[in-house]
């Protein structure tokens, strides 16, 4: 469960815990690419992908991978993202030379992994 703060179409703000992004949509305006395109993660389910010490989400349809710390429960054991970073991979497209460059740093964590 994802703790996240929402805004409601009279530009009140609530918090709440939604189970997943559909059950988001019925009290709060209307979520859909063309007003929302910076909450992807509310529209579209991850792929997760989760270490010891890192989760990564990969949002396909968006093009977007965020790394974050592992999510952690507080004390009234509400579940919480850690804090995290986010890669455009639309961006990638007109850098070919920072794509090769992560490229061959993953195969570098790969082959070291082996």
């Amino acid at each position: 469960m994802i703790h996240v703060t929402y805004e409601r179409a009279d530009d009140q703000r609530r918090e709440e815990q939604p189970s997943t992004a559909a059950d988001n949509t019925s009290v709060y305006r209307e979520l859909r690419e063309s007003n929302q395109l910076s909450k992807y993660w509310l529209i579209e389910s991850p792929e997760v992908l989760e270490t010891a010490k890192n989760v990564i989400r990969y949002y396909p349809k968006h093009r977007k991978l965020a790394v974050h710390l592992p999510d952690y429960c507080t004390r009234d054991c509400q579940t919480h993202i850690g804090k995290g970073v986010g890669l455009n991979l639309d961006a990638l497209q007109d850098e070919p030379d920072v794509l090769h460059r992560l490229i061959e740093i993953l195969q570098e964590i790969e082959s070291s992994a082996s």
